[in-house]
Protein backbone atom coordinates (compact mmCIF):
# COMPACT_ATOMS: atom_id res chain seq x y z
CA UNK A 1 0.00 0.00 0.00
CA UNK A 2 1.45 3.51 -1.10
CA UNK A 3 2.50 5.34 1.97
CA UNK A 4 0.52 8.41 1.35
CA UNK A 5 -2.79 5.71 1.80
CA UNK A 6 -1.48 4.79 4.83
CA UNK A 7 -1.17 8.37 5.77
CA UNK A 8 -4.26 8.68 5.19
CA UNK A 9 -5.80 6.52 6.90
CA UNK A 10 -3.77 7.24 10.19
CA UNK A 11 -5.70 10.64 9.59
CA UNK A 12 -8.94 9.15 9.55
CA UNK A 13 -8.69 7.43 12.22
CA UNK A 14 -7.36 9.85 14.16
CA UNK A 15 -10.25 12.25 13.47
CA UNK A 16 -8.53 14.49 11.37
CA UNK A 17 -10.08 14.00 8.03
CA UNK A 18 -13.67 12.63 7.34
CA UNK A 19 -14.92 10.19 4.12
CA UNK A 20 -15.48 12.67 1.64
CA UNK A 21 -11.74 13.80 1.71
CA UNK A 22 -10.08 10.70 2.39
CA UNK A 23 -11.56 9.38 -0.28
CA UNK A 24 -11.07 11.99 -2.51
CA UNK A 25 -7.21 11.75 -1.92
CA UNK A 26 -7.11 7.99 -1.98
CA UNK A 27 -9.49 7.27 -5.17
CA UNK A 28 -6.67 9.43 -6.82
CA UNK A 29 -3.39 7.52 -5.29
CA UNK A 30 -5.11 3.91 -5.91
CA UNK A 31 -7.37 4.75 -8.96
CA UNK A 32 -10.83 3.03 -7.39
CA UNK A 33 -13.63 4.77 -5.46
CA UNK A 34 -14.18 1.37 -4.19
CA UNK A 35 -11.16 0.36 -2.56
CA UNK A 36 -10.43 3.92 -1.09
CA UNK A 37 -14.65 3.69 0.67
CA UNK A 38 -13.53 0.13 1.63
CA UNK A 39 -10.01 1.39 3.00
CA UNK A 40 -11.98 3.98 4.98
CA UNK A 41 -14.09 2.15 7.26
CA UNK A 42 -11.12 -0.37 7.85
CA UNK A 43 -9.59 3.04 9.21
CA UNK A 44 -12.65 3.76 11.21
CA UNK A 45 -13.18 0.45 12.26
CA UNK A 46 -9.67 -0.08 13.84
CA UNK A 47 -10.31 3.65 15.41
CA UNK A 48 -13.92 1.91 17.10
CA UNK A 49 -12.37 -0.70 18.28
CA UNK A 50 -9.77 1.09 20.38
CA UNK A 51 -12.38 2.78 22.11
CA UNK A 52 -14.25 -0.02 22.93
CA UNK A 53 -14.70 -0.88 26.85
CA UNK A 54 -14.89 -4.67 26.60
CA UNK A 55 -17.87 -6.19 28.67
CA UNK A 56 -15.27 -8.61 31.23
CA UNK A 57 -12.87 -4.81 31.78
CA UNK A 58 -11.96 -5.58 35.46
CA UNK A 59 -12.51 -1.87 36.91
CA UNK A 60 -16.25 -2.92 36.09
CA UNK A 61 -19.14 -4.75 36.96
CA UNK A 62 -21.24 -5.26 33.99
CA UNK A 63 -24.19 -7.83 33.07
CA UNK A 64 -28.19 -7.65 33.02
CA UNK A 65 -30.46 -7.21 36.05
CA UNK A 66 -33.97 -8.13 35.96
CA UNK A 67 -36.35 -6.24 38.32
CA UNK A 68 -40.04 -6.73 38.99
CA UNK A 69 -42.42 -3.69 37.61
CA UNK A 70 -46.27 -3.86 37.88
CA UNK A 71 -47.00 -6.21 35.39
CA UNK A 72 -43.84 -7.79 34.11
CA UNK A 73 -40.25 -8.30 34.69
CA UNK A 74 -38.48 -5.20 33.72
CA UNK A 75 -34.43 -5.96 32.39
CA UNK A 76 -31.75 -3.22 32.02
CA UNK A 77 -28.26 -3.49 31.24
CA UNK A 78 -26.20 -2.17 33.80
CA UNK A 79 -22.35 -1.17 34.29
CA UNK A 80 -20.68 -0.08 37.45
CA UNK A 81 -17.68 1.05 39.11
CA UNK A 82 -16.15 -1.62 41.38
CA UNK A 83 -16.82 -0.56 44.90
CA UNK A 84 -19.37 0.28 47.02
CA UNK A 85 -19.86 3.95 45.54
CA UNK A 86 -22.12 5.79 46.05
CA UNK A 87 -21.72 6.88 42.62
CA UNK A 88 -23.95 9.10 40.51
CA UNK A 89 -26.27 7.53 37.49
CA UNK A 90 -26.91 7.47 34.18
CA UNK A 91 -29.97 5.97 32.23
CA UNK A 92 -28.78 5.32 28.75
CA UNK A 93 -31.45 5.39 26.31
CA UNK A 94 -30.98 3.00 23.39
CA UNK A 95 -31.26 3.95 19.48
CA UNK A 96 -34.50 1.95 17.81
CA UNK A 97 -31.76 -0.87 17.65
CA UNK A 98 -32.71 -1.31 21.13
CA UNK A 99 -30.04 -2.56 23.72
CA UNK A 100 -27.74 -4.22 21.62
CA UNK A 101 -23.84 -4.61 21.35
CA UNK A 102 -23.01 -0.84 20.84
CA UNK A 103 -25.29 0.51 23.44
CA UNK A 104 -23.91 -1.90 25.85
CA UNK A 105 -20.88 -0.65 25.29
CA UNK A 106 -21.84 3.26 25.56
CA UNK A 107 -23.09 2.37 29.10
CA UNK A 108 -20.09 0.65 29.78
CA UNK A 109 -17.97 3.99 28.52
CA UNK A 110 -20.33 5.85 31.44
CA UNK A 111 -19.18 3.88 33.91
CA UNK A 112 -15.50 4.02 33.26
CA UNK A 113 -16.46 7.49 34.29
CA UNK A 114 -17.38 7.22 37.12
CA UNK A 115 -21.08 6.11 36.85
CA UNK A 116 -23.43 3.46 37.99
CA UNK A 117 -25.06 2.96 34.50
CA UNK A 118 -28.24 1.26 32.91
CA UNK A 119 -29.44 0.97 29.74
CA UNK A 120 -33.37 0.05 29.95
CA UNK A 121 -34.43 -2.54 27.46
CA UNK A 122 -38.03 -1.00 26.27
CA UNK A 123 -38.91 -4.25 24.93
CA UNK A 124 -39.10 -5.73 28.45
CA UNK A 125 -42.78 -6.76 28.41
CA UNK A 126 -42.36 -8.67 25.17
CA UNK A 127 -39.51 -10.84 26.19
CA UNK A 128 -36.54 -8.16 25.85
CA UNK A 129 -33.84 -8.21 23.71
CA UNK A 130 -32.07 -11.63 24.87
CA UNK A 131 -35.06 -13.70 24.16
CA UNK A 132 -35.99 -11.69 20.60
CA UNK A 133 -32.95 -11.59 19.42
CA UNK A 134 -31.61 -7.88 17.77
CA UNK A 135 -33.97 -8.17 14.52
CA UNK A 136 -36.63 -8.16 16.36
CA UNK A 137 -36.01 -5.32 18.95
CA UNK A 138 -35.29 -3.06 15.99
CA UNK A 139 -38.49 -4.23 14.63
CA UNK A 140 -40.29 -3.32 17.58
CA UNK A 141 -38.55 -0.47 19.88
CA UNK A 142 -39.70 2.40 17.91
CA UNK A 143 -43.59 1.60 17.32
CA UNK A 144 -43.82 0.97 21.17
CA UNK A 145 -46.42 3.12 22.72
CA UNK A 146 -44.56 5.70 24.68
CA UNK A 147 -46.36 4.83 27.86
CA UNK A 148 -45.09 1.33 27.98
CA UNK A 149 -41.56 2.67 27.05
CA UNK A 150 -41.70 5.32 29.95
CA UNK A 151 -42.53 2.90 32.46
CA UNK A 152 -39.32 0.57 31.82
CA UNK A 153 -37.61 3.64 32.03
CA UNK A 154 -39.21 4.88 34.91
CA UNK A 155 -38.45 1.32 36.60
CA UNK A 156 -34.97 1.36 35.94
CA UNK A 157 -34.74 5.07 37.13
CA UNK A 158 -36.18 3.57 40.24
CA UNK A 159 -34.12 0.89 40.77
CA UNK A 160 -31.29 3.26 40.75
CA UNK A 161 -32.69 6.01 42.82
CA UNK A 162 -32.78 3.09 45.47
CA UNK A 163 -29.69 1.45 45.06
CA UNK A 164 -27.05 2.27 47.90
CA UNK A 165 -24.26 2.26 45.35
CA UNK A 166 -26.02 5.14 43.96
CA UNK A 167 -26.51 8.85 44.53
CA UNK A 168 -30.21 9.03 44.75
CA UNK A 169 -30.10 12.46 43.94
CA UNK A 170 -27.28 12.94 41.13
CA UNK A 171 -28.78 10.52 38.16
CA UNK A 172 -29.19 11.89 34.90
CA UNK A 173 -30.13 10.68 31.15
CA UNK A 174 -28.67 10.27 28.06
CA UNK A 175 -30.50 9.28 24.66
CA UNK A 176 -29.59 8.33 20.73
CA UNK A 177 -31.69 8.56 18.21
CA UNK A 178 -35.16 7.73 18.97
CA UNK A 179 -33.87 7.32 22.48
CA UNK A 180 -32.91 11.03 21.80
CA UNK A 181 -36.46 11.50 22.22
CA UNK A 182 -37.32 9.10 24.94
CA UNK A 183 -34.29 11.24 26.63
CA UNK A 184 -36.15 14.65 26.88
CA UNK A 185 -39.87 13.13 27.10
CA UNK A 186 -38.31 11.17 30.15
CA UNK A 187 -37.30 14.67 31.37
CA UNK A 188 -40.92 15.95 31.22
CA UNK A 189 -42.30 12.83 33.46
CA UNK A 190 -39.68 12.18 36.15
CA UNK A 191 -38.78 15.79 38.23
CA UNK A 192 -36.39 13.86 40.22
CA UNK A 193 -33.99 13.55 36.83
CA UNK A 194 -30.59 15.93 37.71
CA UNK A 195 -29.58 16.12 33.93
CA UNK A 196 -30.57 15.36 30.27
CA UNK A 197 -28.44 14.84 27.73
CA UNK A 198 -30.39 14.29 23.68
CA UNK A 199 -28.18 12.88 21.11
CA UNK A 200 -30.56 14.12 17.66
CA UNK A 201 -33.52 13.00 19.32
CA UNK A 202 -37.25 14.32 18.68
CA UNK A 203 -38.77 16.88 20.56
CA UNK A 204 -41.93 16.55 22.81
CA UNK A 205 -45.24 16.61 20.96
CA UNK A 206 -47.08 19.07 22.04
CA UNK A 207 -43.61 21.24 22.80
CA UNK A 208 -45.71 22.65 25.67
CA UNK A 209 -44.74 19.31 27.91
CA UNK A 210 -41.26 21.08 28.11
CA UNK A 211 -42.94 22.73 31.03
CA UNK A 212 -42.45 20.12 33.72
CA UNK A 213 -38.83 19.46 32.98
CA UNK A 214 -36.86 20.21 35.99
CA UNK A 215 -33.46 19.12 35.28
CA UNK A 216 -30.98 21.14 32.57
CA UNK A 217 -30.80 19.84 29.27
CA UNK A 218 -28.30 19.24 26.62
CA UNK A 219 -29.11 18.80 22.85
CA UNK A 220 -26.63 17.73 20.46
CA UNK A 221 -27.46 17.43 16.34
CA UNK A 222 -26.12 16.80 13.14
CA UNK A 223 -26.44 19.68 10.54
CA UNK A 224 -27.30 17.67 8.02
CA UNK A 225 -30.40 15.81 10.01
CA UNK A 226 -32.14 18.56 8.90
CA UNK A 227 -35.40 16.73 9.79
CA UNK A 228 -34.69 16.82 13.04
CA UNK A 229 -32.15 19.91 13.67
CA UNK A 230 -34.52 22.26 12.06
CA UNK A 231 -36.91 22.16 14.74
CA UNK A 232 -34.66 22.54 17.24
CA UNK A 233 -34.87 26.46 17.28
CA UNK A 234 -38.90 25.77 18.45
CA UNK A 235 -37.57 23.82 21.10
CA UNK A 236 -35.29 26.69 22.04
CA UNK A 237 -38.18 28.83 22.20
CA UNK A 238 -40.52 26.48 24.05
CA UNK A 239 -37.41 26.36 26.58
CA UNK A 240 -36.94 29.58 27.12
CA UNK A 241 -40.69 30.59 27.59
CA UNK A 242 -40.77 28.15 30.48
CA UNK A 243 -37.54 29.18 31.66
CA UNK A 244 -35.79 25.95 31.54
CA UNK A 245 -32.07 25.45 30.90
CA UNK A 246 -31.49 24.34 26.96
CA UNK A 247 -28.26 24.38 25.58
CA UNK A 248 -27.48 22.45 22.36
CA UNK A 249 -24.65 22.69 19.75
CA UNK A 250 -24.96 21.81 15.92
CA UNK A 251 -22.54 20.01 14.18
CA UNK A 252 -22.16 20.98 10.49
CA UNK A 253 -21.44 18.09 8.52
CA UNK A 254 -23.27 15.66 10.57
CA UNK A 255 -25.39 13.28 9.65
CA UNK A 256 -28.10 11.83 12.50
CA UNK A 257 -26.37 8.73 14.25
CA UNK A 258 -22.96 10.87 14.10
CA UNK A 259 -22.13 9.43 17.03
CA UNK A 260 -22.30 5.95 16.17
CA UNK A 261 -19.43 3.52 15.08
CA UNK A 262 -21.06 1.26 14.13
CA UNK A 263 -22.99 3.11 11.66
CA UNK A 264 -19.75 3.89 9.25
CA UNK A 265 -22.09 5.78 6.94
CA UNK A 266 -23.16 7.79 9.09
CA UNK A 267 -20.52 8.12 12.16
CA UNK A 268 -18.48 11.87 11.92
CA UNK A 269 -15.45 11.21 14.34
CA UNK A 270 -15.33 14.96 14.88
CA UNK A 271 -18.29 15.62 16.15
CA UNK A 272 -18.83 11.99 18.00
CA UNK A 273 -15.17 13.21 19.87
CA UNK A 274 -16.62 16.23 21.06
CA UNK A 275 -20.05 15.45 21.58
CA UNK A 276 -18.53 12.77 24.10
CA UNK A 277 -16.52 15.58 25.65
CA UNK A 278 -19.39 17.90 25.93
CA UNK A 279 -21.89 15.25 27.72
CA UNK A 280 -19.09 14.43 30.39
CA UNK A 281 -18.57 18.02 31.22
CA UNK A 282 -21.94 18.79 31.09
CA UNK A 283 -22.92 15.43 33.57
CA UNK A 284 -19.82 16.09 35.71
CA UNK A 285 -21.09 19.63 36.12
CA UNK A 286 -24.53 18.10 37.15
CA UNK A 287 -23.91 15.11 38.39
CA UNK A 288 -20.39 15.15 40.48
CA UNK A 289 -20.91 18.64 41.66
CA UNK A 290 -20.25 18.46 45.24
CA UNK A 291 -18.80 14.97 45.29
CA UNK A 292 -16.52 13.79 47.69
Amino acid sequence: MPKEVEHLMTEARDGRIGRREFISQAAMLLGSVVLADVLFDSAIGRKAEAVVVPPDEPDLESGWVDTPAKEYTAFFYRSKPKGSGPFPGVLVISANRGVEEHIQDVTRRFAKEGYVAAAPDTISRFGGIRQLGKDAAMGMVSGLRKDIVLDVVRTTFDHLRKSKEVKADRIGIVGFCWGGGISLLSATKIPELAACVLFYGRSPNPLSQVKDIKAPVLGLYGGLDRGITSKVPKLKAAMDEYKKSFEYHVYEGAKHAFFSETRSDRYHPEAAKDAWMKTLAFFAKHLKKGTV
